[in-house]
């Protein structure tokens, strides 16, 4: 069982609500899944919710992960994959380990209630 959820699918670029697989187990999948219904314009201004360089990464997720939204080349560093890879994806002139992007919580708040740094 994975997580079905499209805000899941948008941090994580994953592809858990256009698949056509119950990922979580709950009988239903996709649009048929409550979690695929519910994505960032919901929970508020639709600037984060945007993607202005067009790499794919939406500004929430870039804010986050301390990458520049307005720049394709830099992309987020702390997301799974990244902080082992050798490159400074955010472009902020640390790589890896030696990112402080690399020891971010993967949780992203919209509201404060889970504990970790809202948006």
């Amino acid at each position: 069982s994975t997580p079905e959820y499209r805000l899941f699918d948008e941090q994580w670029r994953s592809n858990t609500c256009d698949d056509k697989v119950d990922n979580d187990l709950d009988g239903l999948a996709d649009n048929g899944d409550v979690g695929c219904r519910l994505n960032c314009k919901d929970f508020g201004p639709n600037e984060r919710c945007k993607d202005p360089d067009l790499d794919g990464w939406l500004t929430y997720v870039e804010d986050r992960y301390g990458s520049n939204p307005n720049n394709p080349p830099s992309t987020p560093e702390g997301i799974p994959g990244t902080c082992n890879d050798g490159t400074d994806n955010d472009l902020d002139g640390d790589v890896d380990g030696g990112d402080s992007g690399c020891g971010i919580s993967d949780c992203i708040d919209f509201d404060n209630e889970w504990g970790c740094a809202p948006l």
